[in-house]
């Protein structure tokens, strides 16, 4: 259950669906800039926060910096999306939990609705078979959005869900 840690931990802390390096780009994006993600987080993922932080290990991550709040039961990540980095934005996690282990996933199906919401589905094969299921949907400007996101693996769904806003320039 320890080593699905760090997987968790990246999942929540961003639009996180695995994908294959020439993956098509997401038909919805958000708006370029400095991005806060607030993730609501189970008791359980509370707990596993806590362990994680009293074994001394960070929360900070690429291009980002992560602030876990156990009082709050959220996990908040602040990340600059610039014209560089938005390319990879719904790609999430590119390699598996080793560094030499690489996903090995069908290109993502994507689906807008009401011109506002955007929905990701992903299915992997390996390091070991898993699934994604996202909804993302946008305010009108695209400078904020609510996400329920869903990974599957090993037969067992992991749910989340929070918010994020545009809070400024990078």
């Amino acid at each position: 259950m320890m080593r699905a840690l760090p997987l968790l931990v990246c999942l929540l802390a961003v639009p996180a669906l695995a994908a294959p390096a020439t993956a098509p780009q997401p038909p919805l994006l958000p708006a370029a800039g400095q991005w806060q993600i607030v993730t609501q987080l189970t008791q359980e993922q509370i707990a596993r926060m806590q362990e994680r932080a009293g074994d001394g290990r960070g929360q900070g991550g690429p291009g980002g910096k992560t602030i876990f709040d156990a009082k709050a039961g959220t996990m908040t990540r602040t990340q600059c999306l610039n014209k560089e980095s938005i390319s990879r934005w719904g790609q999430g996690m590119r390699r598996g939990r080793d560094e030499d282990e690489q996903p090995k996933c069908d290109a993502p199906k994507y689906a807008v609705s009401n011109k506002t919401t955007l929905t990701i589905d992903l299915k992997c094969t390996a390091p070991e078979p898993s699934s994604s299921h996202a909804v993302y949907k946008f305010d009108a400007a695209r400078t904020s959005y609510t996400f329920e996101q869903t990974h599957t693996r090993d037969g067992e769904a992991r749910k989340s869900k929070g918010t994020a806003k545009r809070v400024g320039d990078c």
